[in-house]
């Protein structure tokens, strides 16, 4: 299997990669919405199968204090290979003038970027203001 890397969002066709979040199953990305909000994102990395998109991962940053990385997401079919490792390979190289990187991990999944020298935060907020965003936290296990 050949891999390719790319970064940016001029080659994604947004359809398809709502159906890579579908598969996972991190729930879809409307494509429009998603498209603005990775085209705000300054850090956006794509890996690439046969020219199929099979892994995604996107980070905020200014690139000198802080930075906080989200939406990585691996296709189903491709889990277990590598790729989410690539992604977040990639995604922390561009970071590593930040102070720190934050990131939310969803259940279950601690063990994987503990392997990249994340750590448990203990203390933390979040302020949702949007009501299905907030019982789709709740429902995944991310807040009370």
């Amino acid at each position: 299997m050949s891999l390719q890397i790319k970064n940016g969002t001029e080659c994604i066709d947004w359809n398809e990669l709502d159906q890579v979040f579908q598969s996972a199953p991190l729930g879809g990305r409307p494509a429009e919405k998603f498209k603005k909000a990775c085209e705000y994102s300054p850090v956006v990395v794509s890996v690439w199968s046969d020219n199929r998109i099979v892994g995604f991962g996107r980070a905020f940053t200014d690139f000198i204090g802080y930075a906080s990385i989200y939406d990585v997401v691996v296709h189903k079919d491709f889990q277990g290979r590598g790729i989410g490792k690539k992604i977040m390979n990639s995604i922390l190289e561009q970071l590593k003038s930040c102070n720190y990187v934050t990131l939310f991990v969803a259940p279950g999944k601690s063990e994987f970027y503990s392997s990249f020298g994340f750590k448990s935060l203990k203390s933390g907020m979040i302020l949702v203001n949007n009501d299905n965003f907030k019982e789709h936290l709740i429902t995944r296990g991310h807040i009370e």
